[in-house]
């Protein structure tokens, strides 16, 4: 979601959560504070929980990334596997069927 290193932080005349809308959230805004609480103490727990939220976004968004890729990788060797059980199989089905075949033949007898 997060694609740039810009944070937004509203400052909002409202005390609660209740004072941001869905286009603030979908506009990246990270935290909120009420504008009579911007104080030297709760601004700067503000920024840095803006801050912490903007971090683990990121990695979240790097590790979801990741995780595609190796899901992609995981698809590939899938695909390889079942192509190569598929050649083994007809590989082994035709000697295999001719030891049958002599099997059942010195079975019934046909050796004399």
């Amino acid at each position: 979601m997060f694609e740039c290193d810009v944070l937004f932080v509203v400052l909002t005349s409202r005390s609660s959560m209740l004072g941001l809308d869905d286009a603030s959230a979908r506009a990246g805004v990270f935290d909120f504070m009420a504008k009579h609480r911007a104080d030297e103490v709760h601004l700067p727990r503000c920024l840095r929980f803006a801050v912490e939220r903007g971090r683990a976004e990121r990695q979240l968004s790097e590790l979801g990334a990741r995780l595609q890729d190796q899901n992609a990788e995981l698809a590939k060797l899938g695909e390889q596997r079942n192509r190569f059980l598929g050649i083994a199989a007809h590989d082994l089905r035709s000697p295999l069927s001719v030891i049958l075949a002599h099997t059942a033949f010195l079975q019934r007898g046909g050796a004399g």
